[in-house]
Formats: structure tokens, sequence, C-alpha cells
């Protein structure tokens, strides 16, 4: 079992704690207690799919580290891992999330579209949002860009 305030492999300005918030709103003095219960949520799933999303988690969450060496501006997340549950609970009816495939930067503006321009050429799915954008690993063609 990972420990929450530890420090991600090969992403060391994160921590694992960043990938089990999923709301904006989380980035209040308590944030702890949201990533708390979603990351109960993930403790009760099969090792085997724990170790799968904690995998994908570590290989997007490098996509975004790599946004903060080159661009050296921190890069909170709005959203990291979310359980089936909360995925239906906000509406969305599929997601890369829910496998630890996705993470949405909470940037805004001219950061946003610095950070996206990075990645013109990668070949998973890139969102843009008005406080937040997306990045995804699932690699389908055509690359999948969109505007929400």
């Amino acid at each position: 079992m990972i420990n929450l305030d530890s420090t991600v492999p090969n992403c060391l300005n994160f921590q694992w704690w960043e990938l089990f918030v999923t709301d904006v709103s989380s980035y209040k003095p308590d944030k702890r207690r949201f990533s708390d219960v979603l990351f109960k949520e993930f403790l009760l799933l099969p090792e085997i799919e724990q170790n799968k999303i904690l995998n994908n988690l570590q290989h997007v969450l490098q996509l975004v580290q790599y946004g903060r060496d080159v661009l050296k501006i921190p890069i909170p997340i709005a959203s990291g891992w979310r359980s089936k549950r909360l995925n239906i609970l906000i509406g969305s009816k599929a997601s890369c999330h829910t496998d630890g495939m996705a993470i949405d930067p909470l940037l805004s503006g001219e950061k946003l579209n610095a950070f996206l321009t990075l990645f013109t050429q990668h070949s998973g799915g890139l969102g843009k949002g008005l406080n937040q954008g997306h990045i995804d690993i699932l690699r389908r063609p055509p690359y999948r860009r969109w505007t929400y």
C-alpha cells in the first residue's frame, strides 16, 4: 500500500495524495479529508487493479511533471483518479480517470495554453476548459482534442 504523503517515483514534485483529489473545492485547507475518502474507495479495489491504476497514474503524471519542469510553474491537479461511483455522481458516463489514465491540471489562460502546447504531438487526449485542462494516455487514433 502507498503512503499518501510520499512522493511519486520519477515525479518528485508530486505526492500520491494529489492524485486522489477530484474537485477544485478540494484545494482548501481541509483538502486531505476528501483525498482520504477517495483513497479509501481505491483500497476496496482488487490489488491487481490498484497496481494497474497506480502505474497508469504514474505514467500520465510524468507528462504533467514534464510540464512543470519546462514551464517552471506549479501545476496543481484538479482531478486524478476517480472511482466509478464518483464518476457517475459527477455526470460522466465513461472516463479515463477511472483507470488512472487521465489528470486534469488546474490551470487557466496563458498557463493552460502553454501547458497544452507542449503536447501537440501527444498521442493521447487533450482537453481545454475554462479553469482546467485534461491530459490522458489513452492512445486511440485520431488524436482527440476538445474544449469544454
